[in-house]
């Protein structure tokens, strides 16, 4: 939860609740930026990770990136970088509920904003959330975030590469678009600059908010 700009969680992504029964529930921690003074709190996840594989997200391999950097300076291409601010939160919740305990210090800060929370507050001030997207902390937050990401390029037309899941490739206009996914950053390459801006719209209309470059020097990937 950020209390100021640029939210790590908001009200809509969870939804209080009682004590599940039988189940276990996560905690959260709480901390104060230093840069834009938002109060935050994450999950401290204490679940059993024997099966962190089973949910754990594919990463591009630096070697394919070099390789679509190489192929866009070979081919004069077109570069463009983008970054989905808040990537997790993008995704719905799926899977096994996920039960978090929000502590007395954010449930005052919750309660305050929404009053209509404060019958489920326990005798000990915390409260009981379920999470409805998919929280930073969480291991399997950022396969969520990959399989809702997937979704939206093959929406788009794209295919996944047969090398590599994190890259996408696309014929436009008789040339290929290559997308290249590091987590929530994004790399796109075409021989036209139009396309390549087109594209980024494009994916830009399925998410919150992205950053975006278009120049010479690469800032982030």
């Amino acid at each position: 939860i950020v209390i100021g700009s640029s939210p790590m969680a908001t009200a809509s992504d969870f939804t209080p609740t009682g004590p599940p029964l039988n189940l276990s529930i996560i905690t959260s921690k709480i901390f104060r930026s230093m840069s834009s003074k938002p109060i935050s709190s994450i999950p401290n996840f204490s679940k059993d990770k024997s099966k962190i594989y089973e949910v754990s997200s594919p990463t591009v391999s630096t070697e394919n990136i070099l390789a679509v950097l190489a192929i866009a300076a070979i081919e004069n291409r077109n570069v463009q970088t983008l970054d989905v601010e808040g990537a997790y939160l993008e995704a719905d919740m799926s899977g096994e509920s996920v039960f978090m305990y929000l502590d007395k210090h954010i449930s005052d800060i919750v309660i305050r904003l929404y009053p209509e929370y404060r019958k489920y507050r326990l005798d000990d001030g915390r409260t009981v959330v379920k999470l409805m997207k998919a929280l930073y902390g969480c291991v399997q937050s950022s396969l969520l975030w990959y399989k809702k990401l997937k979704s939206v390029m093959l929406k788009l037309g794209f295919k996944v590469n047969p090398t590599d899941p994190c890259i996408f490739n696309k014929i436009v206009n008789g040339k290929q678009i290559t997308v290249g996914v590091y987590v929530d950053d994004l790399i796109a390459t075409h021989k036209e600059r139009a396309v390549v801006t087109q594209v980024i719209n494009e994916i830009e209309e399925n998410f919150t908010a992205i950053k975006r470059h278009d120049g010479k020097v690469i800032v982030h990937l």
